[in-house]
């Protein structure tokens, strides 16, 4: 089955902003020259390098488990809309419990 235009380009802009969070590291060095990072002590540098890396990744990880988790709650309102038609009533259950469970 086709994804949504949505999930498409919600799962593109997630995957565009790691791999722009991949370029921020690997172009570390010329970045660092133009912030005048040059001026702090080498420890400062390293841990200011560390921590923008470890927010970028922490962002587009949470962004694609929030993606995911929203993708999945999208395929169970699917499925509880299929074949609905405006009522109880008209439901049908898989398993006589069930129908028990929710007519009693």
């Amino acid at each position: 089955s086709s994804l949504p235009t949505a999930v498409i380009l919600r799962q593109t802009a997630n995957y565009v902003g790691l791999a722009a969070s991949t370029c921020l590291e690997l172009g570390w060095d010329p970045l660092r020259n133009a912030l005048r990072f040059n001026d702090l002590r080498p420890e400062i540098e390293t841990i200011s390098r560390h921590l923008t890396w470890l927010a970028a990744i922490s962002f587009f990880v949470i962004a694609e488990l929030d993606r995911v988790g929203s993708d999945h709650i999208e395929r169970e309102g699917h499925q509880l809309r299929k074949k609905y038609r405006g009522s109880i009533r008209f439901a049908s259950c898989s398993q006589e419990t069930d129908r028990t469970n929710i007519w009693d």
